[in-house]
């Protein structure tokens, strides 16, 4: 679910060309904090890995998102085992990536040395 007032909201603080930079810069980091989650290798911290994911999703109005990982966040903090798997939680960001990028007209995937073109409304 995408919470346009907060996307609108971010928008207007940032600027255009601000608000371009955000996605881009969001769309980067949160694939690689999932990619080295669902990575077999050595674990992080996933409490903190889903405090950034959770943080990030919110300011973009990604609240179903948010929702997901504040409650995988506080299970890792209590180390209790997570709800949700690392398929689920790539499946869950890759839908929710889809409708953020769909929302703004921008085509995947965004790459940092190219500025998004975003249509507005």
């Amino acid at each position: 679910m995408l919470n346009l007032r907060q996307l609108n909201d971010l928008r207007a603080d940032v600027g255009d060309e601000g608000f371009a930079d955000l996605i881009v810069l969001f769309l980067e980091e949160t694939d690689g904090v999932i990619s080295r989650m669902i990575d077999k290798g050595p674990e992080k911290d996933p409490a903190a890995d889903y405090h950034f994911l959770k943080g990030a999703a919110r300011n973009l109005g990604l609240d179903g998102f948010s929702a997901l990982c504040h409650e995988a966040e506080i299970a890792a903090g209590q180390g209790l085992q997570l709800a949700i798997s690392p398929d689920a939680l790539d499946a869950a960001w890759q839908d929710s990536r889809a409708r953020l990028l769909d929302h703004l007209g921008m085509a995947a995937p965004i790459r940092s040395e190219s500025q998004p073109e975003i249509r507005h409304e």
